[in-house]
Formats: structure tokens, sequence, C-alpha cells
């Protein structure tokens, strides 16, 4: 099974990466990278997959995402979590990936997990004033991913990740204008 993910920026995913590891380590859970399902339950890989995955990184600025509160939660991979401020350009990135999957629907429910596992309420619960200390109110979303969301989570490997592009990339200023100054 494979996944789309959402990532942090570099800096700001270390910063989230140091939160999940010590919470992993404080609870004996697995460790996993700081993202944001874009949609699951890929059955196989494709070429086609890879290609518009990359199409859709580079049509894509990068842009900010907030962080709402931080709950608790009793699924396994929503152990410990901060729910995602839903904004207009994260909501036409997940249309753009359903979309590469026609008829079959996603609930798409933003979040951002910092601990899996079955840990009691009241443990989890305690911890949540010092994460909220540490945790950043805002981040650049940059990159997606294709991760191979198999087995156990220890187990879990991006296989590929795009850059989205900055709002100022000359690179692709001087593509446009040049395709622009074609004569066809």
């Amino acid at each position: 099974m494979y996944s789309i993910w959402l990532l942090p920026s570099e800096k700001e995913s270390k910063r989230f990466q140091k939160i999940i590891d010590v919470l992993s380590e404080l609870f004996k859970t697995p460790t996993f990278e700081p993202h944001i399902t874009l949609y699951t339950h890929i059955p196989k890989l494709t070429d086609e997959l890879f290609y518009n995955v990359s199409v859709l990184a580079a049509l894509t600025n990068t842009f900010e995402v907030s962080i709402a509160e931080i709950q608790t939660s009793s699924n396994y991979y929503k152990s410990l979590f901060t729910n995602i401020r839903s904004n207009h350009t994260l909501e036409n990135l997940q249309q753009e990936v359903q979309n590469l999957f026609p008829g079959i629907d996603y609930d798409f429910l933003p979040h951002l997990s910092l601990l899996y596992g079955e840990i009691e309420e009241a443990l989890k619960s305690e911890k949540i004033n010092a994460i909220r200390e540490d945790l950043i109110q805002m981040f650049q979303a940059s990159r997606i991913a294709i991760v191979c969301t198999q087995g156990e989570v220890s187990d879990w490997k991006i296989i590929e990740t795009f850059d989205f592009h900055l709002d100022e990339n000359p690179h692709l200023e001087f593509i446009f204008d040049t395709v622009k100054n074609l004569k066809i």
C-alpha cells in the first residue's frame, strides 16, 4: 500500500521530528516522519502516478499551513495530533490528488500526528502542555511525497519527494516567457 503525503519544509520538519522522536521514546512507540496525509490506500505504483505527482508539485507554490489545537484520540495513527486549519491551497492540492483516483473517495481530515500508539488518555493529556510550548503555529509546506506505507510503521519508506516551487522562480518565468514567444 502507498500514500501521498504533504511534507513541511526541511527546517520545520526537523522541529516536528524532534517532538515525534521524544514522544515515541517516552511511550516506546514507533517513530515516523512528520506529514499530512493527502491520500492513502494506493494499491500500486505506476509511472503515470509518479509523472502526475511530479507535475502537481511543479504547479504548486510553497504555502503556509496553520496548526489548530492539539488533540488526542483512540485512533492508533492519531493518538496525539494537531488539527490543521483548512485553507484554499491545501483543499485544492488535496482535491487534485483525489482527482488522480477517480471513483475512490478519501475522507480528508487534515492533521499532523505527533504520536502513534494505544496509550492511556491521562498519560497523553499530561504531555500536551509541554508539547504546546515547542510547537510552531504555522509552517511552510514545501514538498509532496509518495510513500510506501505497507507493513509496520518502522517499515514505511519515502519512495520519492517532489519539491514545490517558490512564488518567485526565475527558471519557470523564463520557460513561460519562452513558450509565449514561440511562433507556432
